[in-house]
């Protein structure tokens, strides 16, 4: 698929797992931009499915070098700013570490609309 990056094997499988089960979503927000992840529509929350922050495709957000880094915190953050919630926007700002210095870089986030109350699985858990 166009917007999957790439994961581990547990992140993948964890991921695929979301994508039977549940209508996955994705969004990249570029450099200098923000995105509202929104469920609320739906009477649903925010679930993260999957959060990186670093370079991995060339010609996403207007990107040409290839450098293939990535920050583990990216999902921690992805979570405190919109899990559980109806809505959130997430800005590049959010993400202030450099995983890949000197290179412009992106965030992507997977997320379902699940029922509140839903009981999360971390994608870092081998299923």
């Amino acid at each position: 698929k166009e917007d999957q990056v790439y994961l581990t094997a547990a992140q993948s499988e964890q991921q695929e797992f979301y994508q039977s089960q549940f209508d996955v979503s994705y969004a990249r927000i570029c450099k200098g931009h923000s995105q509202k992840v929104d469920c609320s529509s739906k009477n649903k929350t925010i679930h993260i499915v999957n959060a990186a922050y670093g370079l991995y495709e060339p010609g996403k957000c207007g990107l040409t070098i290839y450098k293939k880094c990535k920050s583990p915190a990216s999902y921690q953050i992805t979570v405190n700013e919109c899990e559980g919630k109806e809505q959130c926007t997430l800005e590049d700002k959010l993400y202030s570490f450099d995983p890949c210095v000197g290179i412009d870089k992106y965030i992507y986030v997977a997320y379902s609309c699940v029922d509140p109350g839903f009981q999360k699985i971390s994608p870092y858990v081998c299923l």
